[in-house]
This record gives C-alpha cells, sequence and structure tokens, in this order.
C-alpha cells in the first residue's frame, strides 16, 4: 500500500503528539510538494515548524503534476493527483470531507485524521478518548455525530 498524506492530518498528529503512528501504521509516507509548502506557510513557528525542521525519513516529498480541482485546495489537490499515480494501492490521509468524496470519485481509497487514530487504538497503541481529547484542544473540527459513532463502545 502506498500511503499519501495531505496537510492538515500531519498538522494535527504533530499537534497531538502523535505524528509516530503513521511511519507505525504504514512505513513511508508520501506528501506533493504542496503539502509541504502548506504546512510551512500555516505553522511559520511552534510544534509543526520544529517537526518540519528535522523531517523524518519516513516522509517523502514527490513531485507531481496536476490540474486543479473545484472546491478543493492545491495541496488536497496534489494528493489526490499522486494518490491515482498507484491505481489500486493508495490510501490518501485527508481530512476535509470534499477532499475525501473526490478521493473516492477518483478511485482512490481515503480516510482522516480520525481513521489513523482508530487503527492505532485498535492495535492497542493510543487510547482513542484520550488522543481525540487532544485534537479537539486545537482548531480540529469534527460533527457531533462523527464524535459520537468513533467514541461509541464497539458493539457485543
Amino acid at each position: 500500500m502506498v500511503v499519501i498524506s495531505d496537510t492538515s492530518p500531519l498538522n494535527y498528529l504533530v499537534l497531538i503528539g502523535e505524528i509516530s503512528l503513521l511511519p507505525r501504521l504504514f512505513g513511508r509516507v508520501l506528501v506533493p510538494g504542496e503539502v509541504m509548502e502548506e504546512l510551512k506557510r500555516a505553522a511559520p513557528s511552534g510544534p509543526v515548524s520544529q517537526w518540519l525542521a528535522s523531517q523524518p525519513d519516513w516522509l517523502i516529498t514527490a513531485d507531481v503534476r496536476f490540474t486543479r480541482l473545484p472546491s478543493l485546495d492545491l495541496g488536497e489537490t496534489a494528493a489526490i493527483a499522486l494518490a491515482k499515480q498507484f491505481p489500486g494501492e493508495a490510501l490518501l490521509v485527508v481530512d476535509d470531507l470534499l477532499g475525501r468524496r473526490a478521493a473516492r470519485a477518483a478511485g482512490v481509497e481515503a480516510t482522516g485524521t480520525i481513521g489513523v487514530l482508530q487503527q492505532a487504538a485498535a492495535r492497542g497503541w493510543i487510547d482513542l478518548p484520550d488522543a481525540i481529547r487532544r485534537l479537539q484542544s486545537t482548531n480540529f473540527r469534527i460533527s457531533r455525530a462523527l464524535l459520537e459513532q468513533v467514541l461509541r463502545p464497539p458493539a457485543s
């Protein structure tokens, strides 16, 4: 599986101290150059900037050609274009609902930061309610319905 990330999952996983989940779950993660530029612009100082200064070897920046998709930002558009280069093999990590819908319409499997946290919790690596609380202390947006669904105990 080839994993490609958009900007916000990287940002939020750094902010809540769980960025190490990406390589643990997926090994290498590809990002288009546009995503790296968005991260640099969005976080000129602070934890994300510090993380970027020592970019890990598991995060690979890739060039991609694309045509901008309406209603999506450059990072999302570039990430979807990069994922489409790996038909049937790519998982796109993107938080924006329109981005996930556009990815799926393009035949690309998609998840978000919540999906990454759920996978890690299923392996016993993190406490999901605690990770969600930390995520909510940022400017991450999640609907009440999705939050309740994610935190609902599994049916016995």
